[in-house]
């Protein structure tokens, strides 16, 4: 393929397996004769499993004498961070490594019913995409009159317009747009894959706003997007995260 003059991503050698403890080795081996789990589910249990062994550490109680009460514990102190569709997905976790602990006799009773899960409704999740009035909406309510309006007015257009990630719109350089041509050029993060978009007008004239008025005079950085302090460094991903909270029934983009 390099003969023919096309562009590949370095190559990227497969990572070495984590090195585990004997308990999750054999769990592992449990669990991918007995119930044919994938591997990333698998991973996701042994992730949760590592960390109850270490909550059951500092509290000093032996694995073997582990009782509802330490296992509720866990999860309470789990759910002061994730939200209810994690900590339902931490819960089947855990009860399935308390069935392997009954199974192999570690444990005298089989405590996995008594791991009760957060109910939630599929529907009370944040919608995957939102209805282009909406966008509209979200878009006008940016304050381009003032810094970093036109940045954010930019950035937020990108998004919508392309489908882009906050990833690939943070990584846009200079030189990803071909003005003449009428060409965007955008990154994918996880492949390294170089994709080649049309440069819409209405996305061309945000970003002619953004370079002549408010971008900073920094030479020394190719990236589009920059912070508009001093160093003038490329923003980060809280920069076009939108806040949950609103002002005046307008959402609250995070300035940085």
């Amino acid at each position: 393929m390099r003969s023919l003059g096309a562009r590949l991503p370095a190559w990227k050698n497969k990572p070495e397996p984590r090195v585990l403890a004997p308990l999750l080795n054999e769990y592992c081996e449990y669990r991918r004769a007995h119930a044919g789990v994938a591997e990333t589910t698998l991973t996701r249990d042994v992730d949760t499993v590592q960390r109850f062994l270490q909550y059951l550490r500092r509290r000093r109680r032996i694995l073997n004498n582990v009782a509802l009460v330490d296992i509720d514990g866990f999860i309470r102190k789990s759910a002061e961070r994730l939200s209810k569709a994690k900590v339902a997905d931490l819960c089947s976790s855990l009860r399935a490594f308390l069935k392997f602990l009954h199974a192999t006799g570690r444990l005298r009773t089989d405590l996995a019913s008594g791991v009760m899960a957060p109910r939630f409704r599929a529907s009370a999740r944040p919608p995957r995409t939102l209805p282009w009035q909406d966008v509209r909406r979200i878009l006008q309510a940016i304050r381009r009159s003032e810094p970093p309006g036109k940045r954010d007015y930019a950035m937020l257009l990108l998004l919508a317009t392309y489908g882009l990630g906050a990833a690939e719109v943070l990584a846009l350089r200079l030189e990803d747009l071909d003005w003449q041509a009428g060409i965007l050029w955008a990154w994918r993060p996880k492949t390294k894959v170089r994709i080649e978009l049309p440069l819409l007008p209405p996305v061309a004239k945000a970003l002619t706003s953004y370079l002549r008025w408010e971008r900073p005079p920094a030479k020394g950085t190719a990236r589009l997007f920059l912070s508009e302090k001093m160093p003038y460094a490329p923003i980060t991903s809280g920069a076009i995260r939108p806040a949950s909270a609103f002002t005046r029934g307008r959402p609250v983009l995070q300035r940085r």
